[in-house]
Parts: C-alpha cells; sequence; structure tokens
C-alpha cells in the first residue's frame, strides 16, 4: 500500500454545494490520507482537475449516457407517461363544476385522460413483470451478482449511465477505499471494486447513508417504480459495503435492523465546522433590507415537500414590519414563479426577498446578518422524523435563534438544547406566532455559540479518522489547525 491510503468520494451531483463530502474530504487530508472527489457534472458541464481547499484533488466528470444495444432494454417511459396523466386527470376533474359547457369539456377530457392512463398501468405491469422474470432466473440460478435482478437500464437509467460514466475512473484511480455518497452510485461503487479485487487489489467499500429513502413523503417521489428501483438497489448493495455511516442515531438503528448489517452504522452528523465567521455581504445586505428591520431567513430547498408555502403564507400573519429572506439556488428558481401567485393574493410581495447563496466559507457571516431563522421541513414522514439537516447547524453556526418544525428529531434537539421555537407543521399560524415570539425574544447569541462549538465538525473528526483508519491499517494523526476554505477552484496550470 502507498505512504497515504487513497480514499475516493463520490455521488450522482456536482460537489460545489455539498458541504457534507467537502467536509469529509477535508478531514481525511488532516489525517493523513489522500482524498479524492469525484464531481459528477451535468452531461453538457465542465470537466477537468479541480482543487478542494488548495489541497485535494477534484475531478469533474460529465454524466455520460450508456450505449445501447440489442440485449439492453432501453429505458421505462411509463412512469414518466403515468405521472403526467395523473396530473392532467387531477387539473380536468377539479374543472368539472356543474352543468355548463365548460364542465362537459372537462368531463370528457377527464374520462379520456383515464382510459388513457388505464392503458399506461397495463404497460407498466409489463415493465415490472419484465424485471421480476430476471430476478427469479437469477435467483433460480444461484446468481450473487445484483445487476441481474435490478434491471438497471429499464429501472434506473441514471444509476446505469453512472457505472458507464464511473466505473473505469474509479479504476484507474486505484482507491484504497471507495465511498460512495448516494444510492445511485453503489451499482458503480460495487462494479469498480470487483474489477479491482479481480486484479488483486484490497479496496474497501464504504457507504454515507444520507436519508431514509423507504421513509420519503409521497411528495419527494416523482416515479414510482424509479423509486423501488432506488430502494432494491440500496437493498442489494448495502450489506456488501466494509462501512457505513449515516447521519442520526435512529438512521443507524434503522438500518442495522432494515438490511441485517454486521454493526451498527457510525452516527456523523452534519454538524457544521466551528470556525470564525468571514464574508463580505449578508443576506440582510443581498435582501436590502433597512438595520433595525425584523429578518427572518430561510436558507435551503425550495419545494412543497420542504414546506415552503406554510412559510409564505405564515408572512401573512406577521407584523407588516416583518420581512423573509429565502436564501436558494438557482436564482431565478423554478419554484418562484409557482409561489408567486400565492405570495401576491397574500400581500406580502414587498416582503419577501429571494436571494442566491453564498460558498461555504461565507455562509455563517452571510446568514447572521438576519435576526431569526425558519426551518418549515414538515414532519410526519419517516425520513423527516429522523433527519438532522445541514441547516440546523448553519443557522446554529451563525448563531441564529430557530424556529423549527415539529418533525421529530429536530424539534428535539431544538428544545432540549434551548435553541428556539417549534411549530406545528404545516400551520401557518403557529408558525407566525412561534416567529414573533423569537423574534421578541431571542436566544442569546452566547448560548447558540457554546451551542455551535460543542456541536461542531471537529467533534466527528476522531470517529471518522478511526474508521478510515481502521479500513486501511493506516496510524492516523491529526493535525487539527484551521480548516481553511472550501472552495473548489481549477487545479494550477501544469505548463512550464
Amino acid at each position: 500500500m502507498r505512504a497515504k491510503p487513497r480514499v475516493v468520494l463520490f455521488r450522482h451531483a456536482p460537489v460545489d454545494l455539498d458541504s457534507r463530502i467537502k467536509r469529509i474530504a477535508t478531514t481525511l487530508h488532516r489525517g493523513g490520507f489522500e482524498p479524492i472527489v469525484i464531481s459528477v457534472e451535468p452531461k453538457d458541464g465542465e470537466s477537468g482537475e479541480f482543487v478542494l481547499g488548495g489541497h485535494t484533488r477534484v475531478i469533474r466528470v460529465p454524466l455520460q449516457a450508456a450505449p445501447t444495444s440489442a440485449d439492453v432494454p432501453l429505458p421505462s417511459r411509463n412512469d414518466e407517461r403515468a405521472g403526467r396523466l395523473r396530473r392532467q386527470r387531477r387539473a380536468y376533474r377539479e374543472r368539472v363544476r356543474g352543468a355548463n359547457v365548460a364542465s362537459v369539456k372537462a368531463l370528457i377530457r377527464l374520462l379520456l385522460t383515464t382510459a388513457k392512463l388505464g392503458v399506461v398501468r397495463a404497460m407498466q405491469l409489463g415493465d415490472r413483470a419484465a424485471t421480476l422474470a430476471k430476478a427469479t432466473s437469477a435467483r433460480l440460478r444461484g446468481s450473487d451478482d445484483p445487476f441481474e435482478a435490478l434491471d438497471l437500464p429499464r429501472n434506473l437509467p441514471v444509476a446505469h449511465n453512472l457505472v458507464y460514466t464511473l466505473q473505469d475512473l474509479l479504476v484507474e484511480l486505484d482507491p484504497d477505499v471507495l465511498h460512495a455518497h448516494n444510492p445511485l452510485v453503489l451499482p458503480a461503487a460495487w462494479a469498480a471494486a470487483v474489477e479491482l479485487r479481480g486484479r488483486g487489489k484490497t479496496v474497501k467499500l464504504s457507504y454515507d447513508v444520507r436519508e431514509d429513502f423507504h421513509g420519503l413523503p409521497d411528495k419527494e417521489i416523482g416515479s414510482r417504480s424509479a423509486h423501488e428501483a432506488l430502494l432494491g438497489t440500496e437493498r442489494a448493495f448495502m450489506p456488501k459495503a466494509d462501512y457505513v455511516m449515516t447521519v442520526t442515531a435512529s438512521h443507524a438503528t434503522m438500518l442495522k435492523e432494515r438490511y441485517a448489517l454486521r454493526a451498527l452504522p457510525d452516527t456523523i452528523v452534519n454538524f457544521s465546522v466551528f470556525q470564525p465567521m468571514k464574508g463580505d455581504v449578508t443576506v440582510r445586505e443581498a435582501a436590502g433590507v433597512a438595520e433595525g428591520t425584523p429578518l427572518l431567513v430561510y436558507a435551503g430547498v425550495m419545494s412543497w415537500a420542504r414546506g415552503i408555502e406554510t412559510l409564505i403564507e405564515a408572512m401573512s400573519h406577521m407584523d407588516d414590519k416583518v420581512h423573509l429572506a429565502i436564501v436558494s439556488m438557482p436564482v431565478p428558481h423554478p419554484m418562484m414563479s409557482k409561489l408567486q401567485p400565492l405570495i401576491d393574493e397574500l400581500g406580502v410581495n414587498d416582503r419577501i426577498h429571494f436571494i442566491g447563496p453564498v460558498s461555504q466559507s461565507h455562509l455563517s457571516y452571510y446568514l447572521h446578518g438576519a435576526d431569526v431563522a425558519v426551518h418549515p421541513l414538515p414532519g410526519g414522514s419517516a425520513n423527516h422524523d429522523r433527519t438532522l439537516p445541514n441547516k440546523l447547524f448553519e443557522y446554529l453556526h451563525a448563531e441564529l435563534p430557530m424556529v423549527s418544525s415539529d418533525a421529530r428529531t429536530m424539534a428535539e434537539f431544538v428544545t432540549s438544547h434551548g435553541m428556539g421555537n417549534v411549530f406545528r407543521s404545516g400551520d401557518p399560524i403557529d408558525l407566525a406566532v412561534k416567529m414573533t415570539a423569537m423574534l421578541a425574544d431571542p436566544v442569546p447569541q452566547a448560548h447558540l455559540r457554546e451551542l455551535a462549538q460543542k456541536f461542531s465538525w471537529q467533534s466527528n473528526e476522531p470517529m471518522l479518522l478511526k474508521a478510515f483508519g481502521g479500513l486501511t491499517n493506516f496510524d492516523v494523526e491529526l493535525d487539527d489547525g484551521p480548516f481553511g476554505s472550501f472552495e473548489v477552484t481549477p487545479a494550477p496550470s501544469t505548463d512550464s
């Protein structure tokens, strides 16, 4: 083995806004490993060599479509068609309001759409029958090849394309550990591991479980069969991993029981790095909100599944002096046009500001310009109730008091540590009451600063480095100096 064990970290998306993979890579570097991050870009995205924080190699790779052949099934489009027809049917059903011409036309379209949906559902059953037949055949032959049963080209083409895009590169990098960050890349990780082991290379497979995909709420599930294939992929490959880590203790217990894992996964919570705040602009300045004006902030994914409409509606129950900054990417965000009719209807247009993100290194300073942070993530689904989101700790490290939804694990953390208030999921009036109370009587910043130092990424490093040291028989020596930057910049030119 080389002097420094090489750990290749990768997932299915670009690395730039993935704070967890950057933190893990930086910790590995601080512990004496040689981390390499693969950033999977859109098919027309940039490629080439980059550097994280001035020390870690980042390879940008555009996603490529695997070539098709006669013996490889084409991706199924029936789920996509069924979803589109279901949406159309709901719209037509809402237009059937009485005995008038418009209602009659809507009823006719409703009946036609229902008939088309029936045909597509029959084709979906055919897709599932074909997959079941392949799985049954593999089982009867005693095959232990998970690819046979999963039928990725048909059911989860993005995972099939990721195998084609990544396998050769992963093998070429000759890693000691393959560290996968999403079930979509587990097949690529396993294919590379099998090939490397076939060449006599000792390579370990590590898997970072960030979400309970079984417990996603319906609003976050697009294609039902693709989702089932995703669950099947995780079920097939997770038990093959040499090491599993996850984000909360309840996740760890669930994973061990569900997949009959040999060991309880390590819990590496998504804490932020404790370091001095620095930056050039705050959310207040970016939103153009004057000092002294009460300012709330939400920074995160904009979607119906994350409770954004509850937050918008709550603003209509707040004092007219209160403003809200929504930080998301990209700006303009596709959700803005969907939210605008609600914003206009509620008359809060001049008090809601959509602004863009900043780099991870400047995020705490950026968010610190607000008075109170909000996380409206609805509780009630297994995935949401188990999570401790990145944003919770980004708010904490920005020393912002918080108003959280009652998503169980997050709410328990907020209340037990005196970080702020909790509101009933989906209740805009209760949210408005809790935000108003927090603006009037905020949690002292000194208390939040103490919590940020306690719940910091630095507290994760001993467990993380012990685990990877055990995988590679490497004596770890942690450099506990400043973390430095999380910027990804072009690699220095090698031209003479």
